[in-house]
């Protein structure tokens, strides 16, 4: 970037250094589906300042344009259109590019497939007969643990039976034991927020809840009150070693007050340069000081009046204890839920939809403030 557009990327909101890595995955998610992960950096070298923008492969592509984009009155996006990186050049997707993609999905259903009839074999013919003979009964199913074995299929197989609102965590949890890099998508992790009451939850389905909050940019504190301090960090260590998960993380044991646990993050990652990064840096210095300061310095609003349709939520964070954040939470992800659903039926952006997510960002921030204080 020359003199000339630094001087003037204060004055220039669009400018990509006006935003950071929320306002970026704010614009990713409302215009691709599926939403690729990314991280975002920034570096300066010789006097001028650079970013990068690192997107992580799909799973399971493509990935295609929400909406017809525009610039100067030109289309230059078609809503679900495919685009190829080809060499030097990026073209639209052929038919033989989707065959690609197609055996590239299967492909990667013939490895989970293969992974689950190896595990059925490790376990071998006895064990899956008792395994069988025992899903009628109340009693469970008894597996015997061999401490030499490769597999962790005991623990899909003691978690509790499946209660009200939980046979679907459970069924997610098991997709992301199969797949590490499994992540729920919005709608059904705001339905889990709006029904958290109901779930039966444990340190592993705790830290699957986490990873998809990290994921979509939120700290996840709903669901990290629920464990220790120890459990804590070491859920977060076992986060993907990216600045955008690691600077999330950072944030969580700042608003913790958790210095120890902030520096043992910090060393653990290789994505964060203290010295370099203003943002984490600030989380360093800022530890151990009132917990009114912390969390000021990084609610964006204190008030929200959320209106859409027949949803209506008043959120007040000046004076609100721990309970009201609870039940105010409860409140708004049901609004979330709803509009995020409308989202996802009819491909279109929905503003409230976004204040409604801001808001439930802040209430985590505050129920921290009220829980580690």
């Amino acid at each position: 970037m020359d003199e000339e557009e630094k001087d003037g990327e204060e004055n220039n909101p669009t400018h990509i250094f006006s935003l950071d890595e929320s306002d970026i995955q704010q614009i990713i998610d409302s215009n691709l589906s599926p939403t690729p992960e990314f991280s975002w950096h920034t570096y300066e070298h010789q006097g001028s300042r650079f970013g990068a923008i690192v997107i992580t492969p799909l799973s399971n592509p493509p990935c295609v344009t929400n909406y017809n984009i525009k610039q100067d009155s030109v289309k230059k996006l078609q809503k679900g259109l495919i685009f190829v990186r080809k060499g030097s050049s990026t073209e639209v997707c052929t038919h033989e590019d989707l065959e690609r993609f197609i055996e590239h999905r299967i492909e990667n259903s013939r490895e989970r497939i293969l992974e689950s009839i190896s595990k059925a074999v490790e376990l071998g013919p006895e064990v899956i007969d008792q395994m069988s003979s025992a899903l009628s009964t109340e009693e469970g199913v008894p597996i015997h643990n061999d401490p030499d074995a490769s597999v962790g299929v005991a623990q899909q197989f003691t978690r509790n039976a499946p209660e009200t609102g939980d046979e679907e965590l459970n069924s997610d949890i098991s997709l992301w034991r199969i797949r590490d890099s499994y992540r729920l998508s919005r709608q059904p992790l705001w339905d889990y927020y709006a029904r958290k009451s109901q779930l039966d939850l444990d340190e592993e389905a705790i830290e699957f809840l986490v990873k998809s909050c990290l994921n979509v940019q939120m700290t996840g504190m709903y669901w990290i009150i629920e464990i220790e301090g120890h459990q804590i960090i070491d859920v977060l260590k076992r986060t993907r070693d990216t600045y955008h998960n690691r600077q999330l993380a950072a944030k969580i044991l700042f608003i913790m007050d958790d210095r120890s646990g902030l520096e043992e993050i910090i060393e653990d990652s290789s994505s964060i340069d203290l010295e370099s990064d203003a943002e984490v840096n600030r989380y360093y210095e800022g530890v151990e000081s009132s917990a009114g300061r912390r969390v000021n310095s990084l609610l964006e609003n204190q008030t929200y009046n959320l209106e859409d349709g027949g949803i209506s939520v008043r959120v007040d964070l000046h004076d609100a204890g721990e309970q009201e954040i609870l039940d105010v939470i409860e409140e708004v992800s049901v609004g979330l839920s709803t509009l995020q659903g409308f989202v996802d039926r009819n491909g279109t952006r929905v503003y409230p939809r976004d204040e409604f997510k801001d808001a439930l960002g802040d209430l985590e921030i505050a129920l921290g403030r009220e829980v580690y204080r």
